[in-house]
């Protein structure tokens, strides 16, 4: 399962790659951070969607088997299952992640892109993998027939996306806007628009990272950064 698991993950890169720019003309400044954004944001959806499913099983099986109660009479503890079964999915979906990058890393041989979109997509997508992750064990945990905890950790999996870009929102309007932008008034339409551009922020497709990022200065850049 594990190899075909990053099999799944390279060919779901590569797809994404051929459907966005496969009859693409343009300037390979703007062609590099177009593809690293939008094949970022294939990767953090896959993350988002796929991560969830390896854990929503986890602990529900072990019910079903009856050999959760066997674990119990061992030394370990509750947190120590909880945490072991983290870590090992973890690394599953590490390994997925990681037949990714190959195809990820040609966007920066067109130019464009370079270590600040590599910085913000290593600290989102480390948050939605572990969002992810949990709502996984949150479902493996509440259901234990395998369907209702795999269809409760995708559910639970997109709500926590939805909050995490709300929670990102709030910190940008903050700490950034606040502090480099204080004359500027802040509506509640202003947010609504702000919240609906939230997944091409998180995950910088179609270049958005390249275009917030390219005209700051070193302090806001790094604000920027230390807010995300």
């Amino acid at each position: 399962m594990n190899y075909w698991l990053r099999v799944l993950g390279a060919a779901a890169i590569i797809v994404v790659a051929m459907i966005a720019h496969g009859d693409a003309f343009r300037a390979a400044t703007r062609l590099g951070p177009e593809l690293f954004g939008n094949l970022n944001a294939g990767l953090y959806f896959g993350v988002i969607l796929g991560a969830p499913l390896l854990t929503a099983d986890c602990l529900s099986r072990e019910r079903r088997e009856g050999t959760l109660g066997l674990l119990f009479l061992t030394p370990l503890t509750p947190t120590g299952i909880v945490a072991a079964k983290s870590v090992v999915h973890a690394l599953r979906a590490l390994s997925l992640t990681a037949a990714a990058l190959p195809v990820i890393c040609l966007a920066f041989l067109f130019g464009g892109a370079g270590w600040k979109e590599a910085l913000l997509a290593l600290m989102l997508n480390s948050a939605a993998l572990l969002l992810a992750l949990s709502a996984g064990l949150l479902a493996s945990s509440i259901a234990t027939q395998a369907k209702w905890a795999n269809a409760a950790a995708a559910v639970l999996s997109a709500l926590f996306m939805l909050i995490g870009f709300a929670v990102y929102e709030i910190l940008i309007t903050l700490l950034y806007t606040i502090r480099f932008k204080p004359n500027v008034a802040i509506h509640l339409e202003g947010l609504w628009e702000a919240y609906l551009s939230m997944p091409f922020v998180a995950t910088g497709a179609d270049g958005a990272w390249s275009n917030i990022t390219g005209g700051m200065d070193s302090a806001r850049l790094w604000a920027w950064m230390l807010t995300t």
